[in-house]
């Protein structure tokens, strides 16, 4: 196993249960950004809804993946599209209006 070989060895190493959390809080997150794109983690962070996926179990990040990527086939479609395009636009805005 992974942990057994490269980590427990190291100086201050995590729990094995501490790091399996690591590893599980980090699909999930994966999982999300797949589905879409990764300024969904940037919207997710910034609305501080990070402990909230962390907590999440199943395929809750595969479904919201599955809706992220096609979005029509979702019930909740017209809602996702209209929230993470104002959402993006928010993000990319400030951003097109510096002058340099």
């Amino acid at each position: 196993m992974f942990y057994h070989q490269e980590i427990k060895h190291l100086p201050g190493a995590p729990a094995l249960s501490t790091f399996q959390d690591w590893l599980s809080f980090g699909a999930k997150f994966s999982c999300i950004a797949a589905g879409g794109t990764i300024y969904c983690l940037l919207i997710l962070c910034g609305l501080d809804l990070k402990s909230a996926v962390g907590k999440v179990h199943g395929r809750v990040p595969s479904d919201v993946a599955g809706m992220l990527r096609r979005p029509s086939l979702a019930d909740s479609g017209m809602l996702i599209t209209f929230f993470f395009s104002a959402k993006l636009i928010m993000l990319v805005r400030p951003a097109a209006t510096h002058h340099f």
